[in-house]
């Protein structure tokens, strides 16, 4: 009876970490649900949107070619020129030769810009194409036919000018809406202080005799209209002109009006048209900035040091 009935077969021994909860296991369960409800948000939010959030897409939806893709520029870098900044440069550099501006021949020498709805970039796109094209030497003129939106005349400081508008009416004649800019070989018609119906002084004839008399002047004529589905002016201009440029803007353009485009050129007609893809933007978690960019960078660090260098010489 003095015996026990236990008996120690082994003695207990204790682990460095714990056998349950396992931390690793939990952190790890974390992470992945944390990356794959992220990743299934972004995805089920590209499904549910209506606006374009890629230049394949718009491939996807209509036969036009895209035949330049603009990223995003912040202000400070739009309203530099187009000379001052390397990155904006190349890539309307890259945009006028995908529009065949280099050619000798000038076939295309009438550009006629344009998009689906306002503020799609299409004033920025025209403005920065012709200042791009007077660059290299050529005479150009931006003409803005934007009545209810002139945004070409309020960055020129032109809104209160008279221009095309005037000119169409018959009360003032062509050389006197040509208003010269900074840039020598560029000049700015503003759309004027009339208040008519576009569409009925675009019907008037007179916006043909324009065109003729600036096509002795000038090399290439940008012309910055309405969007299409805000009125019909896009369309009647557009058989004067060589080239529609069709903007479409990242994460702003309505998927409607691109799935629908093929039967509207169709239907009404806007003769030969491209795409410029505008506003790209860096799409994922880790945004990375594009090489052209990180070549800027680098000259740019390289431009300083070499200032340095001369500023140090000259102390010494």
């Amino acid at each position: 009876s003095n015996v026990t009935d236990s008996k120690i077969v082994e003695s207990a021994q204790a682990s460095f970490f714990p056998v349950s909860p396992r931390e690793k296991i939990i952190y790890l369960g974390a992470i992945i649900l944390a990356f794959g409800a992220t990743i299934g948000y972004v995805t089920v939010k590209d499904i549910l949107t209506n606006k374009i959030l890629s230049s394949s897409e718009v491939r996807n939806y209509t036969n036009v070619q895209v035949i330049a893709e603009i990223p995003h520029f912040k202000e400070s870098a739009i309203s530099q020129s187009v000379e001052k900044n390397e990155l904006l440069a190349t890539q309307f550099r890259q945009l006028k030769v995908a529009l065949g501006l280099f050619n000798k021949s000038f076939s295309n020498r009438k550009i006629l810009v344009t998009s689906s709805i306002t503020n799609e970039g299409k004033s920025f796109i025209s403005d920065m194409l012709a200042r791009s094209i007077s660059s290299s030497g050529r005479k150009v003129v931006l003409i803005d036919s934007d009545f209810k939106n002139p945004q070409v005349s309020i960055n020129y400081h032109l809104s209160r000018v008279s221009g095309l508008s005037d000119f169409l009416e018959n009360k003032i004649l062509p050389q006197q809406i040509l208003k010269k800019t900074s840039n020598q070989n560029l000049f700015v018609i503003a759309a004027g202080t009339s208040a008519m119906n576009s569409t009925e002084l675009f019907l008037s004839g007179k916006f043909e005799e324009l065109i003729a008399y600036l096509e002795e002047s000038f090399d290439h004529i940008i012309i910055d209209s309405p969007s299409v589905n805000a009125a019909t002016d896009a369309y009647l201009l557009s058989d004067l002109c060589d080239t529609t440029l069709y903007v479409v803007r990242h994460n702003d353009t309505p998927k409607m009006f691109i799935k629908k485009l093929d039967d509207s050129l169709k239907i009404k007609g806007l003769g030969k048209v491209v795409i410029a893809y505008n506003d790209l933007k860096p799409r994922g978690l880790f945004k990375q900035k594009t090489i052209a960019s990180y070549w800027t960078n680098l000259r740019n660090k390289a431009a300083k040091k070499n200032r340095k260098l001369i500023e140090k010489r000259a102390i010494i």
